[in-house]
This record gives structure tokens, C-alpha cells and sequence, in this order.
């Protein structure tokens, strides 16, 4: 029993020094915990739960530098929280400002200083404590550029764990351009370099324009989003969603399970997605699309496309190029395809509504209506308990070869065809025969019409 009195005496006294230290570091400024971004105005979004004004933050650091003397830009926060903000200066020089909310220790300050042509700003560990507190401590950064700087620089680097990084003004360089954040978002109307490396952890990444021979964006959370883009393009988020407006260049795009919009590309195209969505205005290029469970749906496409799906349904509006497309218990629905097809679904439907062109058709138990305006080859069409629907011009030159189980024919020019007593066989030509037609069904029926 006295030896427990003695444990619990010992483990109550070593609590209350914790519980001091927490307090004197807390009183003294070390700040613990970081809250919603407090700017607001040109400085950021409004002010969230922590209240905070942009008057409740205090000038800590101001330097100025030669643009002459600085070749590249490096801005890291990988230690601490800081947002980034850059603007267009309005003086001949490059000035750093640095803003908080507490009043910090000399260790605190970030640091700023050129060395050998590179401009380092460094952000100072600052220790995080939020147990029993609730104050909220806050920075960020300011990064003023002259206009006559841009595309002068070599390189950007930007760094920086919680915070966002968001810039008013166009950045140009001439080599690698790379920005990372853990939980901030990334936010710039026009970037320009060789190389645009952007990852974000939860935040959102967007970009008004960019041009660049290599673009990578990453994210794991957050959402991705592009107006304008000539670049070579790399993009990829787990559960956020990836929109696209124009871009020119070979893109590639993989989610897990956000959806991928896509408005006007030129340029070869692969997307893929566990459970997300597609959807694609107008590619000049070809395209290969994979989904699981998500729906892809195309507008205008001008190349060969080759779409998946396991249980999504597959939708084009107008195609020129091969079309090859798989699914298994989704629909397949093409308003219209010139180019050979190759079509295969479980359970689906398959439906192409105006072609020009030849390929083949595979279902289980889906229905096939297929309309050609031109039949340009062969055509071969299998299903096991669907109907086919087959519509033919007059001027089609072909052979048709029907076979199914318990299945019946039915078409505009029996009387040119053979049947089988069962009638469940039939075979003949149709013009001069260029081209051959073979349907097979076991219970499903052939009607061809023109």
C-alpha cells in the first residue's frame, strides 16, 4: 500500500511539471497548434474559426535584395506552418516580409540571405502544442518580384508543411518550377518553365495557365484544377476530383475514386479510375480510359479509343478512329462512329445509333442495335440470350451468315436467304456479297432492316 502512495505521489508531481513547462512555453510564445488561415482580403480567404483579422498580425522580418544577384528562389517551410504569398512588386528590388500573429523568440524569424545567386528564405522551428490550449499561432510570408524578373530565374522552390501558397500575379522560369504543401492549398494564374512539379497532401491545386515541356500534380485529398495547359501533363489524386479545360500535350490522369472532367485536349490521352467518373467535351488524339465502377462519357473524339469499365456505363457522342470498348454489366451507347469497333459487354446493351465502318460485337445477355450508314468490312455480332437489331443501307454489298440455338431471323431480303427447317440457320448474299455479316445468338432473334 505505501509503495502505491509513493508511485502515485511520483506520477502526480512529474504530471505537474509537464503541465508547467506546457504553460511557460506557451506564455513565452513558442507557439502550439495552428488554426484556419486568418488573412484575409489580398492576403487570403476570409477568417475562419480562429477569428483572426489581418490586423492581428504583426511585421517580424522585411529584407531586400538585388534581383541582380539572385538566380534561383527557394522558400522552405518543411520545419514549421507558414502561408506563401507572392505579388508583383512595385519597387526594383525583391522583398521578403514576414507576418505573425505572437510575438515570436529571435529563433522564431525565418531566415533570408543569398548565397552563391540563390535566395533562401528558411522558416525557423517553432515547436506545436495544443493539449489544453486554445490559442492560435499564426504566419506567413510575403515574396514581392519585380515584373522585369520574370523568366530570369532559374529555378523556384517553394516548401512549406500547413500552410497555402498562393501567388497574384504570373511566375515565369527557366527550369524547374516546383511547389509542395502538406494541408495548404496551391493556388497561381500562370506559371511558365521547363518543368512544373505541384504536390499537396489534402489541399487544392489550381493553375489559370501553365506551359511547360513536363507537368506533374499530385495530390492526395484535394481536388486538381487546370485552365489552359501546353505541357507534357502527369496528374494524379486518390479521392479528390481532376478537372482539365484546355490542354495541349500527352496527358496522363489516375484517380481512386474522383471523378476526371476533361473540356478540349490535343494530344494522346490516359485516364484511369477505381470508382470515379469521366467526362470528355472534344480530344483531337487518342484516348485510353479505365474505370471499375465509374461512368465514362465522350463528346467529340478524333482517334482511336479504347475504353474499360467493369460496371459503368461507356457513352460517345461522335468518334472518328477505332473503338474499342469493354464492359461488364454497364451499357455501351454510341451516337456515332466512323472507324472500325470492337464492342464487348456481360450484361449491357450495346447500342450504335449512326457508324460508318465494320468491327465486332459481344454480349451475354444484352440486347445489339447497331445502324451503319456504310458498311466499310466485316461485321460479327454474338450474343447468348439478347436480340440484335441490324440497320443497312440499300446500297450495302454483303453476305449474312444467322446461326443461333432457338433464336429466329428475320431481315429485309429473306427471300435471298437459306433457311434451316428449324428456321434458326440461315445464310445468303445480299449485292454482290463484298463484304460478310455473321450474327450467332442461342435464344436471342436477328431483325435487319434498311
Amino acid at each position: 500500500m505505501k509503495k502505491l502512495k509513493i508511485a502515485t505521489i511520483v506520477f502526480l508531481g512529474a504530471a505537474g511539471i509537464c503541465m508547467c513547462a506546457l504553460l511557460i512555453l506557451a506564455l513565452s510564445g513558442t507557439g502550439f497548434g495552428r488554426g484556419s488561415n486568418g488573412k484575409e482580403g489580398e492576403y487570403g480567404a476570409d477568417a475562419g474559426v480562429s477569428g483572426l483579422r489581418k490586423e492581428d498580425y504583426a511585421l517580424v522580418l522585411e529584407k531586400e535584395f538585388a534581383p541582380e544577384d539572385i538566380r534561383s528562389l527557394k522558400i522552405d517551410y518543411g520545419m514549421t506552418f507558414n502561408d506563401v504569398y507572392f505579388y508583383r512588386g512595385e519597387t526594383e528590388s525583391v522583398l521578403i516580409r514576414e507576418y505573425m500573429n505572437f510575438t515570436p523568440g529571435e529563433k522564431q524569424i525565418s531566415g533570408a540571405e543569398v548565397n552563391e545567386g540563390c535566395l533562401l528564405v528558411k522558416g525557423a522551428r517553432r515547436r506545436n502544442f495544443g493539449f489544453f490550449f486554445t490559442g492560435t499561432k499564426d504566419a506567413y510570408t510575403e515574396i514581392y518580384l519585380p515584373a522585369d524578373m520574370a523568366g530570369q530565374m532559374e529555378e523556384v522552390y517553394v516548401k512549406t508543411v500547413s500552410g497555402e501558397i498562393v501567388s497574384d500575379s504570373p511566375l515565369a522560369v527557366q527550369n524547374t518550377f516546383q511547389i509542395s504543401s502538406t494541408s495548404g492549398d496551391i493556388c497561381f494564374p500562370e506559371v511558365r518553365a521547363a518543368e512544373i512539379r505541384m504536390s499537396s497532401t489534402s489541399g487544392n491545386i489550381r493553375v489559370e495557365m501553365l506551359q511547360a515541356v513536363k507537368t506533374s500534380v499530385s495530390t492526395t485529398s484535394g481536388d486538381i484544377g487546370v485552365g489552359r495547359a501546353e505541357s507534357e501533363m502527369g496528374i494524379s489524386s486518390v479521392s479528390g476530383g481532376v478537372v482539365l479545360d484546355w490542354v495541349r500535350g500527352d496527358t496522363v490522369v489516375s484517380t481512386t475514386s474522383g471523378d476526371i472532367g476533361l473540356g478540349e485536349t490535343e494530344g494522346a490521352l490516359n485516364l484511369s479510375s477505381t470508382s470515379g467518373n469521366f467526362t470528355l467535351e472534344r480530344a483531337d488524339g487518342g484516348i485510353d480510359v479505365s474505370t471499375t465502377s465509374g461512368d465514362i462519357s465522350l463528346g467529340e473524339v478524333e482517334g482511336d479509343m479504347d475504353i474499360s469499365s467493369t460496371s459503368g456505363i461507356v457513352r460517345l457522342r461522335k468518334g472518328s478512329g477505332r473503338f474499342e470498348g469493354e464492359t461488364s454489366s454497364g451499357d455501351i451507347r454510341l451516337e456515332e462512329l466512323e472507324g472500325a469497333f470492337s464492342l464487348s459487354t456481360s450484361s449491357g446493351d450495346v447500342l450504335l445509333a449512326s457508324g460508318k465502318g465494320w468491327g465486332t460485337t459481344e454480349t451475354i445477355s444484352g440486347d445489339v442495335e447497331i445502324v451503319l450508314q456504310g458498311l466499310e468490312g466485316d461485321v460479327t455480332i454474338s450474343t447468348t440470350s439478347g436480340n440484335v437489331d441490324m440497320v443497312l443501307t440499300e446500297a450495302a454489298s454483303f453476305t449474312l451468315d444467322f446461326d443461333s440455338a432457338s433464336g429466329g431471323c428475320s431481315t429485309f431480303f429473306d427471300e435471298m436467304l437459306s433457311f434451316n427447317k428449324k428456321g434458326n440457320h440461315a445464310e445468303g448474299q445480299y449485292g454482290s456479297g463484298e463484304n460478310a455479316v455473321r450474327v450467332s445468338t442461342t435464344s436471342g432473334d436477328l431483325r435487319m432492316m434498311k
